[in-house]
């Protein structure tokens, strides 16, 4: 559909198919909901990074999954349904989600922008 196939050599952190039938290939609508998504991804990460309660994670970890599901990131949906699924904080498992949602949003957020900046969504 666009005409960027890897990026960072791994797959698409957005699958612009489901994108596509989620906005119903309405190039504004997806221009807004990647907008929305880069902005919401990046403040829902940060929150999980200094969530010191429990109640507090769980929620933004679904937060973050449903925003993921939405437009089709299926890597950082992945990973938010693994922070959901934690049992405590503060432990060598949370550490390494969190510095892994870290990782996997800023590649979604680069590639979000780049197709915001060259309409790549639009084929």
């Amino acid at each position: 559909m666009g005409n960027v196939e890897t990026i960072d050599g791994g797959p698409l952190p957005i699958d612009l198919e489901h994108l596509s039938q989620y906005t119903a290939n309405d190039l504004e609508v997806t221009r807004e909901v990647l907008r929305l998504f880069i902005e919401q991804m990046g403040e829902m990460v940060e929150d999980l990074r200094w969530a010191i309660e429990f109640d507090v994670w769980k929620r933004m970890a679904h937060r973050l999954k449903g925003s993921c599901l939405g437009v089709g990131a299926g890597e950082l949906a992945d990973l938010a349904v693994a922070a959901e699924g934690l049992d405590a904080l503060a432990t060598p498992e949370h550490s390494d989600i969190v510095e892994r949602l870290g990782v996997a949003a800023e590649r979604a957020a680069r590639y979000a922008n780049q197709l915001l900046e060259d309409g790549s969504f639009a084929g």
